[in-house]
């Protein structure tokens, strides 16, 4: 049965969530100010499905700047006590500006108060005329679509069923490259630019966006949200007026609801070509979160003030002002030392100051086959039930991913596991049901916030845009964690052009991004010393990156640690070490185990440090042993 969630107006007014089919009975308890969110999910399952929407809507002067896009051929500039200023100021500066009453803003030479229309509803019956129009070219029929308005916009919906797509994971991203396509929104130096369809709005396929259900009245505007035919567009705007204006009764309200409860429900065949045309198109940014207040409508626009994100470090990309007015707005986000996120380890904790700094960039290097998958699932499996967690794996399917997990909670050996699966032993069946309930352990303990994305989605190279996009559909919440987990170096075309968008998607608001990368080098003889070889890897990934550590796990051996450490081997410290590592590991060693490595050659506080561990590969997971400062060559 699927499901959506249910918002009141405000942000923080949840409904809850309720069956598709239980719409119309909320609208009986409940017919103002009715949102939903945009997908639908099913029990149990972490896909997503429901309709393709695309809403035009009246722009007013400021959604213009508000929006977190560019506008190609139009060229606009913000007026305040009489002067027009030489660039758009800094957000916090912006909003206040706005709410000024001697602001301007002038768009193409023209004067405009910012609360004024720009693009008015000719111009969104225009944009979703055309847009409809392309629909049917690519095959798509009236049965396909539903078409609602207020007063202020029209929502176009596909049903989920024509792209033969529902339950997919990329559902979100694949929609979004699609109304970019229709809409002919491209992708300019990483901003997404409208060109003719200027009424638009490019956060439809964000989970965090809220659309007013049909049949619902619209808080602002006192109009119902209503079914408007195919065949009105024939009539001109005069039909919407008609439809818009008149007030619907408490049954006319439901029947909409239910409408469109039935839409959603139908089968259809999917449209023939449309996943290959959805294989073939490029990926295109998504607006700036920093900027953007999920405006569903020109008179929703009226709260964008008290609703923008806060600021952050990027709001004063490209802008001169003095650093006192900077400091002034952005103080409350660094005074004091923050809580980072932890990480798996307690000596990593230390090394990092309290943890994985929020925000930003950490890259982890090595060897193929050193751990750092274990590394990052470990992490994920520690943080999941704390905030949303974007997974993203190069080299795992769904699959690989269950079993390293579900073996790493319930204490697995692997190497056992897969022994026992091998023929029809006698302890098959016994081994067979002790990996089924590790599975069952595994989805009880999971939250709803982690999420998983692999080698399914058959990627051939990395691309930052990729992953800006899949964060984007990640759950609001006050802080996010995106782990990117075995790239491969030469999988970066640009490395300085891609690492500065993930720093970029840090920065901008509150995600926090965690990658590990194949590299090729040899151990270093003196790994208690940043060398030439760091001194390389450092000029490659520091400038972008918060944190820098180097993994290495093959001649890893605790009589060379405990040498770096003293400058000569010590029979009882090694003894107290390796007792250590016993006990950690419940007094259960295994033949795979090994010890490792974590050298933190760059990190933002300017601490250096060498991390020993206990690695077991068979049940993927990492112990502290102990840490010891490094110094130059």
């Amino acid at each position: 049965m699927k499901t959506l969630e249910l918002f009141g107006q405000n942000s923080d007014e949840q409904l809850g969530s309720r069956e598709l089919t239980r719409v119309p009975e909320i609208l009986k308890e409940r017919s103002e100010a009715c949102y939903r969110s945009a997908f639908f999910s099913e029990e149990g399952k972490a896909n997503c499905f429901g309709p393709m929407t695309m809403i035009f809507a009246v722009r007013l002067a400021k959604d213009l700047l508000l929006e977190g896009c560019d506008y190609s051929g139009v060229d606009i500039k913000l007026e305040t006590a009489g002067r027009v200023l030489p660039a758009i100021p800094a957000q916090n500066e912006l909003v206040k500006l706005l709410d000024a009453p001697d602001t301007m803003i002038h768009v193409n030479g023209k004067v405009y108060k910012p609360n004024s229309e720009v693009y008015g509803f000719q111009h969104v019956y225009d944009d979703a005329a055309k847009c409809m129009d392309k629909l049917k070219q690519m095959g798509f029929t009236n049965d396909t679509m539903a078409i609602f308005a207020t007063p202020d916009d029209i929502t176009l919906e596909i049903n989920g069923s024509a792209f033969g797509l529902e339950g997919n994971n990329e559902l979100a991203s694949r929609y979004y490259k699609l109304i970019c396509y229709i809409a002919e929104v491209k992708d300019v130096g990483g901003t997404p630019q409208k060109s003719s369809i200027k009424t638009i709005l490019l956060d439809t396929t964000m989970y965090s966006k809220k659309i007013l259900i049909p049949g619902s009245i619209h808080p602002v505007l006192k109009r119902n949200k209503v079914g408007i035919g195919a065949s009105h567009f024939s009539f001109g705007i005069a039909a919407f007026d008609e439809m818009c204006s008149k007030k619907h009764t408490a049954r006319e309200c439901i029947q909409e609801a239910l409408n469109w409860v039935k839409f959603n429900e139908k089968q259809l065949t999917p449209v023939a070509g449309i996943r290959e045309l959805l294989d073939s198109l490029n990926s295109v940014a998504l607006p700036d979160q920093s900027k953007t207040a999920s405006i569903a409508s020109s008179v929703n626009s009226a709260n964008v003030l008290a609703t923008l994100a806060p600021v952050t470090a990027k709001n004063f990309i490209g802008v001169f002002q003095p650093l006192k007015i900077e400091i002034e707005a952005t103080a409350p986000n660094f005074k004091g030392i923050a809580e980072g996120i932890h990480s798996f380890s307690g000596n990593l904790d230390k090394t990092l100051g309290r943890g994985w700094s929020h925000g930003g960039l950490h890259i982890i290097l090595g060897e193929r086959e050193n751990g750092k998958a274990s590394m990052l699932m470990q992490q994920s499996l520690l943080i999941e039930n704390k905030m949303p967690v974007l997974y993203v794996s190069y080299e795992q399917t769904v699959k690989d991913f269950v079993i390293n997990a579900s073996c790493l909670t319930s204490g697995i050996n692997k190497s056992e596991l897969w022994s026992g699966l091998s023929g029809n032993g006698p302890n098959y069946q016994q081994v067979r049901l002790a990996f089924g309930s590790a599975v069952d352990k595994l989805q009880i303990k999971l939250s709803h916030n982690l999420f998983f994305s692999g080698v399914e989605a058959g990627r051939t190279g990395f691309d930052a845009d990729e992953i800006i996009q899949l964060a984007s559909m990640l759950p609001d919440a006050p802080n996010k964690l995106v782990i990117i987990e075995s790239i491969n170096e030469e999988d970066f075309d640009d490395i300085k052009a891609q690492l500065q968008k993930l720093k970029a998607i840090a920065l901008a608001g509150n995600v926090t991004v965690i990658m590990s990368v194949h590299t090729k080098g040899e151990v270093s003889k003196r790994p208690n010393l940043v060398e030439d070889s760091d001194l390389e890897l450092l000029t490659k990934y520091q400038r972008f990156s918060d944190t820098i550590i180097d993994l290495n796990t093959s001649k890893v051996n605790m009589r060379k640690f405990v040498a770096l450490i003293k400058g000569q081997i010590d029979p009882a410290l090694v003894s107290n070490l390796e007792q250590k590592a016993l006990q950690l590991c419940g007094g259960k060693r295994l033949k795979s185990d090994t010890y490792s490595l974590a050298r933190v050659i760059h990190n933002r506080n300017g601490r250096r440090d060498m991390i020993l561990y206990l690695y077991q590969p068979d049940m993927g997971r990492f112990f502290d042993l102990a840490t010891v400062g490094m110094g130059k060559a």
